[in-house]
């Protein structure tokens, strides 16, 4: 509903980012796109049959045939990362918004509770009903996912744990304190966990600095 009062007010035009609150930029993302040529990342654990429980409980129901109402071919697994154009953008917002409420009501995981990704389901739902096809485009990579599933990626979405080369758990989002020091980012186990932790303690250092500064000029 932001969305679609922030395009009703400042009125941009152009190639929207969205991104999730738990991303960072590693590298600039400088790609446009055409109206009618949205480009995302592929949702590397997708997986299109998997079926989730209406709120009584009974039978699972397919979760793209039961909301999706028209071309379900054009279904695609993609998330965040993604760039779309204003106008594609202002086309499918009502359906995106409408589509998510529908499966956050009516539709449960297995543990009976809504599904947190419904707003991802409600997405390319909508995308899929107004005709996009979206360019997959290696824009952002999961911290549950290998190096090679997005090589170099531009973003790092840390929705999950960064681990050790040992499997242990070194960061997490959940249990962080913001400001403090995390570990030595030499023991991540993969390239964009070891930027991620270095990206961290380089704003923290940073963040002491401007803080010893004006303590200077206030004393």
């Amino acid at each position: 509903a932001s969305l679609s009062q922030w395009l009703a007010t400042e009125k941009p035009e152009g190639t929207v980012l969205f991104i999730d609150p738990d991303c960072v930029f590693r590298a600039p993302i400088t790609q446009e796109v055409k109206e009618g040529h949205p480009a995302s990342q592929n949702w590397i654990d997708y997986h299109p049959n998997v079926t989730y429980f209406p709120p009584d409980k009974g039978p699972a129901f397919g979760l793209m045939e039961r909301f999706c109402k028209k071309n379900i071919d054009l279904v695609q697994g993609v998330m965040i990362p993604t760039l779309i154009h204003t106008n594609d953008l202002q086309r499918i917002l009502p359906r995106w918004l409408e589509v998510t409420g529908q499966i956050r009501h009516g539709a449960r995981n297995r543990h009976g509770k809504p599904l947190w990704e419904s707003d991802m389901f409600g997405y390319i739902i909508a995308a899929a009903e107004h005709g996009l096809v979206h360019d997959l485009a290696d824009l952002g990579i999961c911290t549950n996912w290998l190096p090679t599933d997005v090589p170099n990626a531009p973003m790092i979405h840390y929705c999950q744990s960064i681990t050790s080369r040992e499997g242990e758990t070194i960061w997490n989002k959940k249990t962080y304190q913001p400001w403090d020091k995390v570990a030595d980012p030499i023991r991540a186990q993969h390239d964009y966990g070891r930027d991620m932790l270095q990206l961290l303690n380089r704003f923290i250092e940073t963040q002491e600095l401007v803080c010893a500064v004006d303590s200077c000029h206030k004393n």
